[in-house]
């Protein structure tokens, strides 16, 4: 069903949430898919998220999704790693046609727990510009747990788009301080970005798949600097990336001068990749 190196705690935790999903939507839940790392063969507890995205047959009304929000902010007690669940219910009516950024009916994650416990109400009409390169991943390589198939389920993206989705998570790792304070996930996905967009937008790849593209692909004054984050990443090494001095404090070759070098070079390989006619 998932990658097989996650402890038995993630599939039992997965059954939970198709459950929850069964008994609010009944019939009108079309499926429920497994994507990101888990479905990717690079799931690393307990840091590791729990990605999932389920399709409806309809759209629902205000107090339904408060009361989905409530009933996983519950299940959230049971993670088994600890960042725990990200999830996003959608209905079919936003999928087709799709647009960019993508409407949803209900987004749940760790950093809207307390919040939802204290009675926050999420606005209607929300989107999320995240969502292109999520159902991308999904409909690619992503795992059914319940009904239609992510390639019957889930609209095919066009690459434009699933590039300007990936971009905006990236940009921000390009022009802040992002490799410095979580250089493992700063590193690897400007590894797996350049990768994207070297190939014009026709592949999906893991965290670890792109530092594997990278150390063939990019200069090699760069490759101990990847390979130490990919080394990082694989490690327990704790429920959170570390800073770059936490973690040369731990062993691994992480130095602040060349992660801010290599954050420079990515945006200048980009800034030559948007150049070209």
């Amino acid at each position: 069903m998932t990658d097989e190196t996650a402890p038995p705690e993630v599939p039992a935790f997965i059954d939970r949430v198709v459950d929850l999903l069964r008994r609010r939507l009944a019939e009108d839940l079309v499926s429920v898919i497994v994507h990101g790392s888990l479905a990717m063969g690079d799931f690393h507890p307990p840091k590791s998220d729990i990605d999932v995205l389920a399709v409806s047959s309809r759209r629902l009304a205000a107090a339904e999704r408060i009361g989905l929000l409530r009933d996983l902010a519950g299940l959230h007690t049971y993670r088994p790693t600890r960042p725990g669940l990200e999830f996003s219910l959608l209905s079919q009516a936003d999928l087709s046609p799709f647009v960019h950024p993508s409407p949803f009916e209900v987004h749940f994650s760790a950093s809207h727990v307390a919040r939802i416990r204290q009675g926050w109400v999420p606005p209607p009409h929300a989107v999320d510009a995240d969502l292109a390169a999520h159902l991308t991943v999904a409909r690619v390589r992503g795992i059914a747990v319940h009904g239609l198939s992510p390639h019957m389920a889930l609209p095919a993206i066009s690459p434009d788009l699933y590039i300007a989705s990936v971009m905006t998570d990236a940009e921000q790792i390009l022009h802040d301080e992002t490799v410095l304070a979580a250089p493992t996930y700063g590193v690897l996905n400007l590894c797996r970005t350049l990768q994207l967009l070297e190939a014009g937008g026709h592949i999906v790849a893991s965290k670890a798949e792109g530092a594997a593209w990278a150390l063939t692909h990019l200069d090699s004054v760069f490759h101990p600097l990847i390979a130490a984050a990919l080394d990082a990443h694989c490690a327990d090494a704790g429920s959170r990336d570390w800073t770059w001095r936490e973690w040369s404090q731990a062993g691994w070759d992480l130095p602040a001068a060349a992660l801010a070098d290599f954050r420079d070079y990515v945006a200048f390989r980009i800034d030559n990749l948007a150049r070209r006619p």
